[in-house]
């Protein structure tokens, strides 16, 4: 799958264009092999995505941008604490306004963990997203997130 993702078929048949997977990595590590990650056929011709449907899908990108912004901001903490202009305990009262938090995310334990950890996990997270969003748009768009949400 290219990283284009203007030219794939759910951006053509949705309108929706899914965040590409970063080009910057924090990590020389990866835990991802993009290019053995399964990706869905093109539905056939007649199916439709509604206004409705459409709207689910964008609602998963605009999800993850909350989430990718939440990482930023995260990663700005981490840098803050690292330098000592914020203590440890002062990040942990930022970090529990995060919605990754609020998601039970695994993240506690981010303060106990080399930065190397964390920039495996920010480069996984980033390129989980941008393959979810591009494989889930269009199945969202058509089906919803739930029975009879989408007609």
């Amino acid at each position: 799958m290219s990283a284009d993702t203007n030219r794939h078929w759910s951006t053509r048949r949705t309108r929706i264009v899914p965040t590409a997977p970063p080009s910057a990595r924090f990590s020389k590590r990866t835990v991802l092999d993009e290019a053995s990650r399964p990706t869905a056929p093109e539905p056939a011709p007649e199916v439709s995505f509604t206004a409705p449907g459409i709207a689910v899908g964008r609602h998963l990108v605009d999800v993850h941008d909350h989430y990718r912004g939440e990482l930023r901001e995260l990663r700005g903490l981490l840098d803050r604490v690292t330098r000592g202009v914020i203590t440890a305990g002062q990040a942990r009262g930022e970090l529990n306004r995060f919605a990754l938090r609020a998601n039970n995310w695994a993240l506690g334990g981010v303060c106990q963990r080399q930065c190397v950890s964390f920039a495996v996990l920010t480069d996984t997270m980033l390129s989980h997203f941008a393959y979810e969003e591009r494989e889930l748009i269009a199945p969202l768009a058509q089906h919803g997130f739930y029975p009879g949400q989408v007609r």
